[in-house]
């Protein structure tokens, strides 16, 4: 990817300002996003590997002042495009839910991140949909990967997925 455009997506994708953009700002921000994560993964030559494709899930206390969750409402743009390719999680109801509020990790120590998302995730409902499945789980920003472990490690002794791989926007 480009420089000046890995550079703009971290800066959007991070923004802590989100709340405050323009409802038709937010409205394009998330259907540029979304349009490039479905445009990387088409792609990527082993997207047809996947059993299944998900985002990380959020809190409903997690919004922070923000009308809609970024993460979800990217991955639900770029939704459509994929599922012509492989299962997307349509998230009702989602696969994989945040059972408890996690307080912003920006700032953390390592170790400190790792604890704080510890059984922070579950399955969303009882299924053997997961079991043997190659999952592909998407996130917006990964610095030490504890979040997306976590999901993983969820995914994988609870739902008995075979392999849990990771897609993140941006990377710290």
């Amino acid at each position: 990817m480009h420089e000046h455009l890995q550079a703009w997506l971290d800066a959007l994708v991070r923004a802590p300002q989100w709340a405050g953009l323009a409802l038709l700002g937010l409205a394009v921000a998330i259907t540029l996003l979304g349009r490039l994560l479905a445009g990387f993964l088409l792609r990527h030559g082993g997207l047809g590997s996947y059993d299944v494709i998900l985002p990380v899930p959020f809190h409903p206390r997690c919004l922070r002042g923000r009308p809609v969750h970024p993460l979800t409402a990217i991955y639900l743009d770029a939704a459509p495009a994929l599922r012509p390719i492989l299962p997307v999680d349509d998230l009702d109801p989602p696969f994989l839910v945040q059972v408890r509020a996690v307080s912003a990790l920006r700032g953390r120590r390592e170790e400190d991140r790792w604890r704080a998302v510890r059984g922070a995730f579950a399955l969303g409902f009882a299924t053997r949909m997961l079991r043997g499945a190659r999952i592909a789980v998407i996130d917006d920003v990964m610095t030490t990967g504890a979040t997306l472990n976590e999901c993983a490690r969820v995914l994988c002794e609870a739902g008995g997925a075979a392999s849990v791989d990771a897609v993140v926007l941006v990377r710290l």
